[in-house]
């Protein structure tokens, strides 16, 4: 990875890549990161291990943000210094920009379609769906360890459990432009077993959230209808 030599002091990636599992941090003379490289061999046991080391992770990071970036998505760090320019004196919890989603042919996923034209309202959908992308969100490091970090008992949901216990704290500050990218791969797709899972996470997810079953069993109706409508679209 290429870190821009401007790099703001309080911003530090932590990112995920294949390798052999080890989080690490630069020298005190250049800027600063976080890096974890994991192999995804088996999707619910690696998912567990990753969340374990982002935990670690998060637990070493110095910073006051941090920005997470999954195997095949990018974060766009070179928005931080805009993105600081931004906060000025403000320290939100977290701070949500536009995810761009695309296939690797460069054409617009029907998902990511979705979360553009609903980003803004992204403060009163979350709780019923998730319409923030992982790698454009920007976290305070002590609010999310307030949180307790990554569940790692909800694999399938632990990104989105994340932003809900950030957002219980306080309301995304949402940015206008894009600070991340999802790209999605043939082998990206979830297996129909991987859906059940992501459904049931994050339906005891929202019920932490809620403290009920009547929310969190409707969106548990939207997010299966959004997987249809994914299918649908060939995603």
């Amino acid at each position: 990875m290429v870190v821009p030599a401007k790099y703001p002091a309080q911003i530090r990636l932590l990112v995920q890549s294949r390798g052999d599992p080890r989080v690490f941090s630069s020298g005190n003379d250049e800027p600063e990161f976080a890096v974890y490289k994991a192999t995804m061999a088996s999707m619910v046991k690696s998912q567990i291990v990753l969340y374990a080391a982002l935990n670690q992770g998060l637990a070493r990071v110095r910073t006051e943000y941090v920005q997470q970036c999954g195997v095949d998505d990018e974060a766009y760090w070179r928005t931080h210094e805009r993105v600081a320019a931004l906060l000025g004196s403000r320290r939100p919890a977290w701070i949500a920009g536009r995810c761009e989603t695309r296939h690797l042919s460069g054409r617009r996923t029907g998902a990511g379609v979705y979360r553009q034209l609903l980003h803004r309202l992204a403060p009163l959908l979350l709780p019923l769906t998730n319409v923030v992308g992982s790698p454009a969100v920007i976290f305070s490091a002590a609010a999310a360890r307030r949180a307790g970090g990554w569940d790692e008992s909800m694999p399938a949901a632990a990104d989105y459990d994340l932003w809900l216990k950030l957002h219980a704290q306080q309301r995304p500050f949402l940015l206008p432009f894009a600070t991340g990218r999802f790209l999605v791969r043939p082998e990206s797709s979830l297996t129909r077993a991987h859906r059940r899972t992501s459904l049931e996470d994050c339906y005891r997810s929202r019920r932490q959230y809620f403290h009920g079953a009547l929310v969190p069993g409707l969106a548990r109706g939207v997010q299966s209808a959004q997987f249809k409508l994914q299918d649908l679209l060939g995603e």
